[in-house]
């Protein structure tokens, strides 16, 4: 059962690592956010932008033209966060 375990995240680690390497900073940043969603089962995300570029390896500025053009498709919404 362990090795089961540990052969599935060895094996989504891998696909990860295709994924940073294969795909735009757009489609990592979506499929990020799917898997946020998918990991919370709640429809709202908290995250700052910086957040989200740290974790992306982007400057911020490339993640905010990135949820830009997902709102402006209807794909998402977004809203300023306060403390």
């Amino acid at each position: 059962m362990l090795i089961r375990h540990a052969n599935a995240n060895l094996a989504r680690a891998h696909r990860s690592v295709a994924c940073n390497a294969l795909h735009a900073q757009t489609e990592r940043l979506r499929r990020w956010l799917l898997m946020s969603q998918d990991r919370t089962s709640e429809d709202r995300i908290r995250l700052t932008q910086q957040y989200l570029a740290t974790t992306l390896g982007v400057r911020r500025t490339t993640v905010t033209e990135a949820l830009r053009d997902l709102t402006l498709g209807g794909l998402i919404q977004q809203e300023r966060g306060g403390a």
